[in-house]
């Protein structure tokens, strides 16, 4: 992990982004396998001062973890799936801006990997974008994965996944802070329809940056 990257500073700890990947991960998430504990509260992470004490994101793929932080608080770190070497995870600071529900998957363009490859609809067995995505620039995306045992790897034809019970709790927590808030039925509603895609624009988007 790089000490310095411009406005944001995170030390060494010792423990992104195409909609696509490698496998075609099922929405199915039958018996997964567990994932590696994760640490309540998670060690701090050092930042520089920031144009806000909100909510930001930071996936650092060197470590391949996803840090969720907020003031000089790590509130989440999340093993994460990152891009390959001939499909890199791109790097550089958006905005998280929109949450996809149950998305539907479009093979990217222009890619010989996607030549045989055909639009996927919300919960199509050979749909790789699990239970939601997290838009920052498409086809740009963080999106859940029932393929833990690619969490942590560079796998990916250039997204970041996580995986799918952590990509829900990310979502809740960027609608909560972008001031796009839903009742505990709208939730309850997404996990019962799957094949059903819901979209929630986020009026005030949360950062990310995406470092090597």
């Amino acid at each position: 992990m790089k000490s310095e990257y411009g406005r944001w500073l995170l030390p060494a700890l010792a423990c992104g982004v195409m909609a696509a990947c490698t496998t075609e991960d099922s929405t199915d998430d039958a018996a997964p396998a567990p994932l590696p504990p994760v640490a309540a509260p998670a060690p701090p992470v050092t930042i520089a001062p920031v144009d806000s004490a909100g909510l930001r994101f930071l996936v650092d793929i060197s470590d391949r973890m996803l840090y969720v932080i907020k003031a000089q608080d790590t509130l989440r770190r999340d093993p994460v799936a990152v891009g390959m070497k001939d499909h890199p995870t791109p790097t550089g600071e958006w905005t998280l801006s929109r949450v996809d529900w149950n998305p539907d998957w479009t093979p990217p363009p222009g890619e010989d990997w996607t030549e045989d490859k055909e639009k996927q609809p919300p919960g199509s067995p050979k749909n790789p974008m699990g239970r939601a995505r997290l838009v920052f620039q498409m086809p740009y995306t963080i999106h859940g994965t029932k393929d833990r045992e690619s969490l942590g790897t560079a796998e990916s034809h250039g997204s970041i996944r996580v995986a799918n019970e952590t990509v829900i709790a990310l979502g809740k927590m960027i609608m909560e802070e972008g001031g796009a808030t839903k009742p505990a039925s709208f939730f309850d509603e997404v996990a019962a329809n799957r094949k059903e895609m819901r979209q929630v624009e986020i009026p005030r988007p949360i950062p990310i940056r995406v470092q090597d």
